[in-house]
């Protein structure tokens, strides 16, 4: 006989609420049409169900990790249309401060594999949030703090949660910890526009214990006049409206759940809580022929140190993926603003701690565009009729919404065989109070040392954003080799005035590991040397020029042991499907753990399953213009035929 606790009642109800409202919103609810589709409410709930039934977890487990578990790949390409669609669930429970992993058969409705995963911190779920800035909220020493820097109404400040960062085992032991900084909402700003200075909160996350206040020496808060900024802004009048249109209709087929057709291309799509968009079963119709290019693709992790050295701050090195989760912080997008006029919407269900689907509308854009660009062109004085195509797109976006940030993600197709995936980064710089008002101040050297004053009393700390993507590229089938060509140059002997060129030197990456050179002085490249091209190269992929920046941090830094894979542009694995994130599957609070992990056995690269993971990475020098909010910055990978097609793809484009 169960006999229920108060929270597991709550987390039922919970359940339930989240399941009327996802039956009568969500498209996922449907049965599964196809391998890769995601887990639908029911599922998810049922998955959560016989979790608690195991004595081990019991009823007062939340689940941090519920998502598909999928088939091997040999299974997934072989299925048909029609076939059967045995699913599964992975799900890691936390109770009672110790996570355990479950495999779970939805067909049997059993469990198939349970393990306690000893000492593993999984994601920060909803419930510790907000108990831990309840606790601050709460905690007596809050108002004295505020005191001591001129404000006298606790009701008028934030507190926000964040992740431990910095563990400091040294100090909290084995605790599992938050950190809880708070902001002023006296001044007309957005909510993280003025902090309190120079004081944060040690949070023990599962308990609510406020076990540390961590506090530099006070000073009292600026005048919020200098700082008054109407938000949101009032736009400017008078524009005439650009927009995009097809006034004859769209040219991109959407069914199931979900899979996408456009032009040449298809995939299919779906959303989880840490990963957001996975595209899967990416293939190409050529000539009649289905190609496969990409097993699977998406956003594996996201990592953002922090370059100041004060109390307040040199905690900061965050994994926005590994410990909030892209999908679970998933926003809806604004029509005509998010997505282009004509876009298609998706709304989703994001499984939650509780074991029910928390719905997003509008959680996922796919639109074409015309970029106004030629895909190709040409005349001559032979031929003087300019011959001109243009280019068009098909895009795939997410925006996800990280504390102060948001990071549009973008999966672009393009009609010349191209896949580009493109990242952006917007909201607002993360800031701290200080007392200067200008760079006349005679406080401005010390406050600027390791960030700009980008308003009156308010200094952007420099940062580091760092993007890591698992690209599973099958080219025309699984086993594939690595190729790198370094670029050289060749002195030329007896050329007359000609001296030396260039040209290119053959050369395969055969073992597992960090690479690196690559652009602009080598081509990385994904060749299948089992098919050739008409002409005989064998058929591959290039992974473009991408943003070169790789972490400064030295390597035995604690944030840089957290996220190893920021050192380097590129790696090369050999697919294991329980190898998905850059930073291992907790890496919150621990270190040495993901690609490094991976690739330790430095297994043969060579005609095999691969998948590389390159890094997109850029320097947030802050700057005045940042200031109350950040234009969107775009970066992005480039993924092209080399050697794939006979012929130039996009040769018959209207």
């Amino acid at each position: 006989m169960f006999v229920f606790s108060r929270s597991y009642v709550v987390s039922i109800l919970l359940a339930v609420v989240f399941l009327l409202q996802f039956f009568s919103q969500s498209p996922t609810f449907a049965a599964a049409t196809n391998p890769m589709d995601a887990l639908t409410s029911e599922e998810v709930f049922r998955a959560t169900q016989i979790a608690r039934a195991s004595q081990t977890i019991g009823t007062d487990a939340i689940f941090p990790v519920i998502r598909l578990k999928e088939w091997p790949k040999d299974d997934v390409y072989s299925w048909q249309t029609g076939d059967p669609i045995p699913r599964a669930a992975f799900v890691v429970a936390y109770v009672d401060g110790q996570t355990f992993e479950l495999d779970i058969d939805l067909e049997a409705n059993a469990i198939v594999r349970q393990i306690n995963v000893a000492g593993a911190q999984p994601a920060i779920m909803t419930v510790e949030w907000h108990r831990a800035r309840q606790a601050v909220m709460s905690d007596p020493r809050l108002a004295p703090a505020l005191a001591r820097r001129g404000i006298n109404d606790p009701a008028g400040i934030f507190c926000s949660p964040q992740s431990s960062g910095l563990a400091e085992p040294e100090i909290y032991g084995d605790k599992r910890i938050l950190r809880v900084n708070c902001y002023s909402m006296s001044a007309a700003t957005h909510p993280y526009g003025l902090p309190v200075p120079g004081l944060h909160f040690v949070v023990d996350a599962p308990t609510g214990e406020v076990i540390d206040m961590i506090e530099d020496e006070p000073f009292a808060m600026p005048d919020t006049d200098n700082l008054h900024i109407v938000w949101p802004p009032a736009p400017v009048t008078g524009q005439n409206p650009v927009v995009q249109f097809s006034p004859e209709g769209v040219n991109f087929k959407l069914s199931g759940s979900l899979q996408v057709e456009w032009n040449n291309w298809s995939f299919h799509m779906r959303v989880e809580r840490r990963e957001g968009p996975v595209i899967s079963l990416v293939k190409y119709n050529d000539h009649g022929e289905q190609r496969d290019v990409a097993y699977q693709m998406f956003l594996s992790e996201m990592y953002v140190p922090y370059n100041d050295p004060g109390t307040n701050w040199r905690y900061r090195a965050f994994l926005d993926s590994a410990e909030f989760g892209l999908g679970s912080m998933v926003s809806s997008l604004v029509p005509g603003s998010d997505c282009p006029h004509g876009a298609a919407y998706i709304s989703v269900g994001i499984p939650n701690d509780v074991g029910g689907m928390t719905p997003v509308q509008n959680a996922i854009c796919i639109f074409e565009r015309a970029t106004g660009d030629p895909i190709w062109r040409h005349g001559t004085e032979v031929q003087p009729e300019q011959n001109s195509r243009a280019s068009t797109l098909l895009v795939v976006r997410m925006i996800p919404t990280v504390g102060n940030y948001d990071y549009p993600v973008d999966y672009v197709f393009t009609n010349n065989g191209s896949i580009n995936i493109r990242v952006g980064a917007t909201g607002f710089d993360a800031v701290k109070t200080v007392r200067s008002q200008d760079l006349n101040s005679p406080e401005a050297e010390s406050d600027t040392t390791y960030g700009n004053l980008i308003a009156p009393h308010t200094v952007a700390p420099f940062h580091d954003h760092y993007y890591s993507f698992y690209v599973d590229l099958d080219v025309d089938g699984i086993n594939n080799s690595f190729d790198q060509q370094n670029i050289v140059r060749q002195q030329i002997e007896n050329g007359g005035a000609r001296r030396s060129l260039w040209r290119l030197e053959p050369g395969m990456v055969t073992n597992e590991g960090p690479l690196t050179g690559g652009p602009p002085n080598a081509m990385w490249s994904v060749l299948n040397n089992n098919q050739h091209s008409a002409l005989g190269h064998p058929v591959g992929y290039e992974i473009g020029p991408h943003t070169m920046a790789t972490s400064m941090l030295s390597a035995d830094d604690d944030p840089q042991r957290r996220a190893a894979f920021s050192s380097y542009r590129m790696w090369a694995t050999i697919r294991d499907p329980n190898e998905r994130y850059a930073s291992g599957e907790y890496p919150i609070q621990a270190h040495d753990t993901g690609l490094p992990q991976f690739v330790a056995d430095q297994q043969s690269l060579d005609n095999a399953d691969i998948v590389v993971w390159p890094t997109i990475g850029f320097r947030h020098v802050t700057r005045t213009e940042d200031w109350p909010i950040l234009s969107t910055m775009w970066f992005s990978i480039t993924i092209r035929p080399y050697n794939f097609f006979d012929s130039n793809p996009s040769i018959n484009v209207e």
